[in-house]
């Protein structure tokens, strides 16, 4: 047994000691873009901040038993299983080089005499003093086939985000976002650099869990929308920030009629000084005989021009559903295009902004002042 596994080392050591692969994988991250509630000073700071972290894991080459793997117990049986053994490298400080907006750092490809590969690398900065979330970080694995060098980087930090592109030389990676392909990349900009979505200073306040505030008020009475339905949640938040009233109106209802599923009645509100911000509201058909499911979603920039909007009708036949997706945003250009056409209808005409807004007016007074 014992001649079996010094065998079996001795020939790993062998063939990871001709492994013709770089030596060192040189990682960039270029923040250069960042959106929310932070400012040019704040965003200096944080990537000025010494605690930034990377940790880079690493896993064998060949799985071989009491040499790069042990033998534990797994299962809700307790039964033998091998798992691979891991090794972790751990940079900070002066090891992670600042130059503007990058952030460049050095690792080697192989470690140990065990010649472990790097199999993924994760960049995070706990406890930021900014952001809502206890922690920036960005993750990715190291990819045999079909991998890339480069992709877009986003950094959420709950009340802001920080966002830019990721390089990387001495392997490939699988990466986490696309551009376009995600609401929040939209695409190259002259420059060729990744152009992200602007936001609201605001805008990432509009999930309840990133909601620093707590309930202000109770929804009573009940207003005639929603006496005929049954209420999941209705909610008014309220938070100060930076002498700004921030207010978020979350409300979940139901009519629940077993022969539809499109029955849903949802608000979620942001607004700022009373003005929305954020608007998404998913409602049933107004003609009770159709069962079909209207949702729409408008976003404002700090300029009060709109940035982003969206329709969707979904509809419920022969127990089947058939969607019907438009949408909009302000760095796009309109398309001719199918039922999931990005860019397909023009930009919200004044009188809907008006429309919606009146809308949100309307819901925000179901709440007491």
């Amino acid at each position: 047994m014992y001649r079996l596994l010094l065998g079996a080392l001795l020939l790993f050591v062998l063939l990871g000691s001709h492994v013709h692969a770089s030596d060192d994988v040189e990682v960039e991250l270029d923040l250069y873009h960042f959106a929310g509630n932070l400012s040019e000073a704040q965003r200096a700071a944080l990537l000025a901040d010494s605690a930034w972290t990377v940790r880079a894991g690493y896993s064998p080459l060949l799985r071989v038993p009491g040499v790069t793997a042990s033998w534990s117990r797994c299962g809700l049986l307790n039964l033998p299983c091998l798992t691979d053994d891991a090794e972790e490298i751990i940079l900070m400080g002066s090891a992670i080089r600042r130059e503007g907006t990058n952030l460049r750092f050095t690792l080697p490809h192989y470690v140990g005499v065990r010649r472990f590969r790097l199999a993924n690398v994760r960049v995070q900065l706990p406890n930021g003093p900014y952001g809502t979330l206890p922690e920036l970080e960005t993750f990715f694995y190291v990819a045999r086939e079909d991998g890339v060098n480069s992709s877009p980087v986003v950094m959420d930090g709950g009340s802001f985000r920080l966002a830019g592109s990721i390089r990387v030389e001495g392997v490939a990676f699988r990466p986490r976002f696309y551009c376009p392909g995600s609401d929040i990349c939209r695409g190259v900009d002259a420059d060729g650099r990744y152009d992200f979505k602007p936001m609201h200073r605001f805008a990432f306040y509009r999930k309840s869990y990133q909601f620093p505030g707590k309930d202000v008020a109770p929804l009573e009475p009940l207003p005639a929308d929603l006496k005929s339905k049954k209420i999941y949640r209705a909610s008014l938040k309220a938070h100060e920030i930076d002498g700004y009233r921030i207010e978020f109106v979350d409300i979940s209802a139901t009519a629940a009629r077993e022969e539809c599923s499109s029955d849903d009645l949802q608000y979620e509100i942001l607004y700022v000084n009373g003005v929305p911000i954020t608007y998404a509201r998913w409602m049933p058909d107004p003609d009770p005989s159709q069962c079909r499911g209207h949702y729409r979603q408008i976003e404002w920039g700090n300029d009060k021009r709109p940035i982003a909007h969206g329709a969707t009708l979904v509809e419920w036949i022969n127990q089947g559903s058939s969607i019907t997706y438009a949408n909009w945003n302000a760095r796009c250009t309109v398309v001719e295009g199918g039922k999931f056409g990005r860019c397909n209808v023009p930009a919200p005409s004044a009188e809907l902004e008006a429309e919606i807004r009146a809308d949100a007016r309307r819901v925000r007074a179901w709440f007491p002042l």
